[in-house]
């Protein structure tokens, strides 16, 4: 089928964007009912709007595809909005990155259109003229623009209501533009889905291959409960800490290299603290009703189902396994999930993860059903965040 270009119209404005429709007819930006926005050549629009203006502008003139409401094949969603502040220089789109001469955005999809996918929705952001320029307007190919960078669920959230709009009724495959996938691994997610038919099936490895990836929580039975994110166990198991600390005040230097031990990386771990982790680094010691200020009186248990709540240090004990970010959603377990996103954890984003433990929470009522696939290899699915974690790839794709 041939598809063509989606006129953003007042309606699809509605359904990607309604947070901001108050503030789009205060501006008197919106059109009447019907009436489309004035699309811009790409060349002429801002390399990163900033103002209300620039963001519909860039907006309105992405290229945006028409999706058939079922397909025997999902629609890739790939999240692609992130800096490569991390990649060196040159690098100004992390996705962009090259690995065995070809990017990484562009090396993905073409192993998933090795499969027989077909439509791709791509969430840009910073960067977004970097992608158009490498990916271009290719037939099967829609680019939506992520207006603030709130997380992977709030990114995610965009290309649900997008396939909503479509009409969509099919699986939809979601996973990082930072992300090398192997045929092998690619395989075997999309075979035991198709055998197993859960609402959302999530790839999994080892923690020991994968020390600093989501936590997946089970229950007695096998069954996924939730997926927990490393900076989440850390700050639990940091706020019971403090509160279990044997002295009051409680040294600083002596908690911080106990939070250094938990996760030996300082510029993340002042990320997560916020004004706790200054006021360590501030001061000699920390007494504990300012402690617990700062902390908000945070609660150190994780509440994973109703009938279970586990520290941190526990979630560490009895979790194996780590989320790889590489997914397939049933769209209504999809278009359900990413509105109950809430941002309730350490980095104040929308976590995709969440949708797992929002799908199980919902199972007696709505049937939901989520489940793992074991990918054959630990290295079967790759991220990277690093010139050094990107070497690492280059090598294991050289050997597959």
């Amino acid at each position: 089928m041939t598809r063509v270009n989606v006129g953003f119209s007042s309606g699809l404005m509605k359904a990607l964007y309604p947070e901001l429709l108050d503030e789009i007819f205060n501006s008197g930006y919106f059109p009447i009912e019907e009436q489309g926005f004035e699309m811009a050549p790409i060349e002429s629009l801002p390399n990163e709007p900033s103002s209300l203006a620039e963001k519909i502008r860039v907006m309105a003139s992405l290229p945006m595809r028409m999706i058939a409401p079922r397909s025997d094949k999902p629609v890739a969603v790939i999240l692609a909005g992130g800096k490569g502040s991390r990649m060196g220089e040159g690098i100004q789109q992390k996705v962009l990155s090259p690995i065995s001469g070809r990017p990484a955005l562009r090396l993905a999809m073409e192993t998933y259109r090795s499969f027989g996918l077909t439509d791709f929705i791509l969430i840009v952001g910073v960067g977004y003229k970097d992608v158009l320029n490498c990916i271009g307007a290719e037939e099967g190919v829609t680019y939506l623009l992520q207006d603030e960078p709130l997380g992977t669920g709030h990114a995610c959230r965009l290309a649900s209501r997008y396939l909503k709009f479509m009409g969509y009724e099919g699986d939809v495959v979601v996973t990082m533009g930072d992300k090398y996938v192997t045929a092998r691994g690619l395989r075997r997610l999309l075979e035991n889905h198709q055998a197993r038919r859960p609402d959302l099936m999530l790839t999994t490895a080892s923690k020991s291959a994968w020390p600093d990836s989501g936590r997946v929580a089970l229950d007695d039975s096998g069954g996924v409960c939730a997926i927990v994110e490393k900076p989440d166990i850390v700050l639990k198991r940091l706020i019971f800490d403090f509160e279990q600390w044997p002295t009051d005040p409680v040294p600083s230097k002596a908690f911080w290299e106990r939070a250094l031990s938990y996760w030996p990386r300082p510029q993340q771990l002042r990320k997560i603290l916020g004004a706790f982790g200054e006021a360590l680094e501030r001061e000699e010691a920390l007494d504990k009703a300012e402690g617990r200020r700062l902390l908000r009186n945070g609660d150190p248990y994780f509440s994973i189902s109703e009938t279970m709540k586990l520290l941190g240090s526990e979630i560490e004990e009895r979790c194996g396994e780590v989320n790889l970010s590489l997914y397939i959603f049933r769209s209504r377990a999809l278009y359900d999930a990413m509105e109950k996103l809430e941002p309730n954890n350490a980095q104040g984003e929308l976590y995709l993860t969440d949708a797992a433990h929002y799908l199980v929470s919902q199972n007696h009522d709505s049937g939901y059903r989520v489940v793992t696939s074991r990918m054959p290899d630990n290295y079967d699915v790759m991220g990277f965040n690093t010139l050094e974690e990107l070497a690492r790839i280059e090598e294991r794709a050289r050997l597959d």
